[in-house]
């Protein structure tokens, strides 16, 4: 995971800051297309859940942004992200 910390402000509430999560992977054996059932589970929302108490860590209260793979998307709506659509400048 590789978490941008100081550049990036709210769509929602412009005047705030977020953390943006630039990269979030996990291994290939952890993924359920590859290896069912994976070895580890829980890897992927171990490092969400990180980058949220580091956006608390920095008083930005769990804000946090990502631009998502499209095979990725039920993923984090399982967290209830707001989807604010396609962003073509990712």
């Amino acid at each position: 995971m590789i978490l941008e910390l100081d550049c990036y402000c709210s769509l929602l509430e412009s005047t705030k800051n977020l953390v943006y999560l630039d990269y979030l992977t996990i291994a290939l054996w952890n993924r359920r297309s590859i290896e069912n059932p994976p070895i580890y589970k829980g890897g992927g929302s171990s490092l969400l859940k990180l980058a949220i108490e580091r956006s608390f860590d920095l008083d930005y209260k769990g804000r946090i942004c990502l631009h998502s793979l499209p095979g990725a998307e039920n993923f984090y709506r399982k967290f209830e992200m707001v989807n604010l659509g396609y962003d073509s400048n990712k």
